[in-house]
């Protein structure tokens, strides 16, 4: 076996590859070799040892699940709000995904106060084992994860409360057969119901007329006060431009291409900086737009780097199609911009029309006319300070004080003040 591990360590392969290769591996001798885990009683122990010191009530979120390593959206930023204001939340993670913290969790994994990550290389299935009669909460945020749940309410001794968080439209997510089947009884079975935007809201309430709007939010301290590292790329475009328009996050088919284009041969003395996840689908129109030199494309940078590259902006962008997609979300990273104090030029989103000072364009000329206005008033001491209050008045902190008030009440909902403004 010795020799088998001095191979491993010796491929010149990427290690993401082959921890890809090595999780596909039948459950077996071999994959537990390479990717072992602690006996079963021991990862229960482990369980039964923070149930029994963690708070009331015990968040779960379930699996499959956004990796906590990956995009820090939604799902894991409400995981942390919780977290910091006492609750006891295990966020699910499994070896499907190969980087950290996520590849690493063998078990349990406190990352921070109150917030452990969980993996028991079985799917979840030693949570049902546990004795604790504490409360527990499960934050379903995707209908692929119906089965997790039902296996949860069924098997556990606990009592147990169900929220189904529509992050996202269903016509977004990977259909598949029972995708529509697993929604609907989701949202019908769940006890708090809760939508991201406005016109999921607007569908959701014919099947649950209890359901909350909450929107999507930000951490502002992680805005006001960062850390910055040595960041070779980024200084060099500072020293290389004297303007940069940003933005940051996932790079698909929902990204406005034509305006980018419009864009940087209208102001060739600017530099378009994009940071973020290029999907499969539009590489030719990524690689179209790289023919500029004033395009600049970097990787996605985890989440901790995000306020050092927002400080690098001096205008925030969203670019993106008008579509089914776009017209149902709420974007994390408007908040984001907000919190960082940039003037922000977004295409004409639903979710973002009427949070002013936000500079929204529907057209190319317009997003054009709108980015020099922005730029204009980029050091306006008055709008900075707009932005940042507007900022706090949308933290994750607050946005789940709507859901915690009817939870801690036994799950009377009521109308809130969040619905008001449809």
């Amino acid at each position: 076996m010795g020799m088998i591990k001095k191979i491993y360590k010796s491929v010149k392969t990427p290690k993401t590859l082959i921890r890809k290769l090595l999780n596909r591996l039948p459950q077996g001798f071999i994959k537990n070799t390479f990717i072992p885990f602690p006996k079963e009683e021991e990862i229960i122990k482990e369980l039964e040892d923070i149930f029994q010191k963690g708070s009331a009530k015990i968040f779960i979120f379930p699996l499959p699940t956004c990796p906590w390593g990956y995009m820090f959206q939604r799902p894991q930023q409400i995981a942390r709000a919780l977290a910091e204001k006492g609750y006891t939340v295990l966020y699910l993670v499994d070896t499907n995904f190969p980087f950290s913290p996520d590849w690493d969790v063998r078990g349990v994994k406190q990352i921070e106060p109150n917030l452990y990550l969980y993996n028991d290389n079985a799917s979840g299935r030693l949570l049902s084992q546990i004795k604790s009669k504490k409360d527990v909460v499960i934050w379903q945020f995707w209908p692929h994860q119906r089965k997790f749940v039902k296996n949860i309410e069924m098997h556990l001794s606990a009592p147990v409360t169900k929220i189904y968080d529509c992050i996202d439209h269903l016509s977004t997510f990977l259909s598949y057969e029972r995708i529509n089947e697993d929604f609907n009884i989701s949202v019908k079975e769940a006890d708090i119901v809760i939508a991201t935007a406005k016109s999921i809201y607007k569908e959701l309430i014919d099947i649950r007329k209890d359901t909350l709007l909450i929107q999507n939010g930000v951490r502002i301290e992680d805005f006001i006060s960062f850390e910055e590292r040595c960041w070779a790329q980024l200084e060099q475009l500072k020293t290389d431009t004297n303007i940069i328009a940003g933005y940051y996050g996932a790079i698909a088919d929902w990204f406005d291409f034509s305006t980018v284009e419009f864009l940087a041969r209208k102001n060739k003395d600017w530099t378009f900086l994009f940071v973020g996840e290029i999907y499969p689908e539009v590489e030719d129109k990524v690689n179209e737009l790289k023919r500029y030199n004033n395009v600049k494309f970097l990787p996605r940078v985890s989440y901790a780097d995000i306020p050092q590259l927002l400080a690098a902006f001096d205008v925030a962008l969203l670019p993106f199609l008008i579509n089914d997609i776009t017209v149902n979300t709420s974007p994390v990273k408007v908040y984001e911009y907000m919190a960082g104090r940039k003037l922000i030029v977004s295409s004409d989103l639903p979710e973002v029309r009427n949070l002013s000072p936000i500079f929204v364009a529907r057209n190319h000329e317009e997003f054009h006319v709108k980015l020099h206005e922005a730029f204009q008033q980029k050091d306006n001491k008055l709008m900075q300070q707009q932005l940042l209050e507007l900022a706090g008045e949308n933290t994750w902190s607050k946005r789940i004080e709507a859901v915690l008030s009817p939870l801690e009440k036994g799950c009377g909902l009521v109308e809130t003040n969040a619905n008001s403004d449809l």
